[in-house]
């Protein structure tokens, strides 16, 4: 019945605009499919080599606080420098805190101390051979997250290593922390 109405110049431009807008949609359909199998690949590369860093990055971590469980033998006097010295050459790390019997008594940061370890951070579980928790801040970083990693001496009863690390940045308040839209 449309075509009646229709002369033959009008049906041919009525086709081709059909055909070209058909043509497009395909086009544009598969050109966003592979995109996003791009998108995905580069996605998954990414998070590879995410995992590997962080599994790597742990490693490392707990091989320099495990070559440190000895240091929690000695007063703090005498091994402090070497502490300090270790943080110092260590990727994102804030403090090593040396714990005895659940007290904190001597930081890389701050030199000798004698805090109960659940008043640094509640969260740790000190029977745990290894646990680890996310703190909103630290004593000398107000408002920088962090992340809280304690290793138990695998030698000595009662002792162990309390490490902070840096999470990476904070978010100031109002902020949002993802990218603002295009």
């Amino acid at each position: 019945m449309f075509t009646r109405y229709l002369s033959t110049g009008r049906k041919v431009l009525l086709a081709s605009i059909l055909a070209g807008l058909s043509i497009a949609l395909i086009a544009g359909g598969l050109q966003f499919m592979l995109l996003q199998k791009e998108r995905k690949a580069r996605f998954d590369t990414i998070i590879g080599d995410l995992h590997s860093y962080l599994v790597d990055y742990f490693y490392d971590l707990h091989n320099t606080i495990n070559s440190l469980q000895p240091l929690t033998l000695n007063n703090c006097e005498d091994v402090a420098a070497e502490l300090t010295s270790r943080a110092a050459f260590s990727v994102n790390v804030r403090a090593y805190v040396l714990v005895k019997d659940g007290i904190a008594f001597c930081s890389s940061a701050t030199g000798p101390m004698d805090t109960p370890l659940t008043d640094l951070v509640s969260e740790i579980d000190t029977n745990k051979d290894l646990d680890i928790a996310i703190l909103p801040e630290t004593p000398m970083m107000p408002d920088k997250p962090a992340i809280a990693l304690w290793i138990r001496s695998p030698l000595l009863d009662g002792r162990g290593i309390f490490t902070t690390i840096n999470h990476g940045g904070s978010t100031p308040p109002g902020k949002t922390t993802l990218p603002a839209s295009r």
